[in-house]
């Protein structure tokens, strides 16, 4: 469990505190977000613009937006993340961090496919007799050889629940972002931290300069063992990010850090939070 770790890295540091309010995303069907029957959705309800509005509505209607907002996400979440900072003044202006894992961005160098696999293109009733190969397969390419049985186990039971279709629908509407698009966010999310004036601004005080953009604080994450999303994809997003922290490779751990490291996640990330936010929050 990584919640658990976490909090007790929060609060074990001498000097230091940080009071948490973490609220936990999931797109349509993943997660804890029940899977809608199928007569009633379709590929479009999964397209990254409904993802960045249901984002855009948790944050402005449930989030304390007077305090920090750190996003989070893991795979492709950092996409939608980035995507709703991007289209959305409002989210803009509240950013404060980004903790992204096991994510990439589309590059010369890069492993990642937009549509997702190929393989979900086939006949869903082809997929459903075919889900158990599909399931070992991810099972060896998403984990570290390390990795215990239990969580192996723990995978593939999921794994193996998930509804083909909803894949299909899920991994269809990934479109990665760009390394230029991805530079271009950080870079409009650091200049609107600094204050930096618009045309409107500019043009009433001719004389006054904007303060320099200041980098916005970001840690990414990424298993040494990924053959999902390769860990050389973590490297460019550092990159691409202009991170002020270089990226930190898990030892022993695939795709899902979170299930194969949690205490060292835990604490890469606390330690993260604290150096970045604890001061302010005491």
């Amino acid at each position: 469990d990584f919640w658990e770790p976490l909090s007790a890295n929060l609060s074990a540091t001498p000097n230091q505190s940080l009071k948490l309010a973490v609220w936990m995303f999931d797109s349509l069907g993943c997660g804890r977000t029940p899977v809608p029957p199928r007569n009633a959705t379709s590929a479009a309800d999964f397209a990254d613009m409904e993802i960045e509005k249901d984002i855009h509505a948790l944050i402005t209607g449930k989030v304390d937006t007077t305090k920090p907002v750190i996003f989070m996400g893991h795979s492709y979440a950092p996409q939608n993340i980035l995507k709703v900072v991007r289209d959305f003044p409002v989210i803009r202006k509240v950013t404060a961090g980004f903790i992204l894992c096991n994510t990439g961005f589309m590059g010369d160098h890069s492993d990642l496919v937009n549509g997702g696999p190929s393989i979900f293109k086939l006949p869903i009733w082809l997929l459903n007799c075919m889900q158990p190969i599909l399931t070992k397969s991810f099972l060896e390419m998403g984990f570290s050889p390390a990795a215990k049985p239990e969580v192996l186990e723990a995978a593939r039971i999921d794994s193996n629940k998930n509804d083909m279709l909803m894949c299909r629908y899920y991994y269809g509407a990934h479109i990665w972002l760009t390394e230029d698009e991805a530079k271009a966010i950080v870079t409009n999310l650091a200049a609107a931290g600094s204050g930096a004036q618009n045309e409107d601004d500019a043009a009433n005080e001719e004389s006054s300069s904007p303060p320099p953009a200041t980098p916005t604080p970001s840690l990414v994450l990424h298993g040494v063992d990924d053959q999902l999303v390769p860990i050389r994809c973590g490297e460019l997003v550092v990159k691409a990010l202009d991170c002020a922290q270089p990226l930190v490779a898990v030892d022993d751990a695939g795709h899902e850090i979170f299930e194969e490291q949690p205490a060292f996640v835990a604490e890469s990330v606390a330690k993260f939070l604290l150096d970045n936010f604890g001061s302010s929050t005491k």
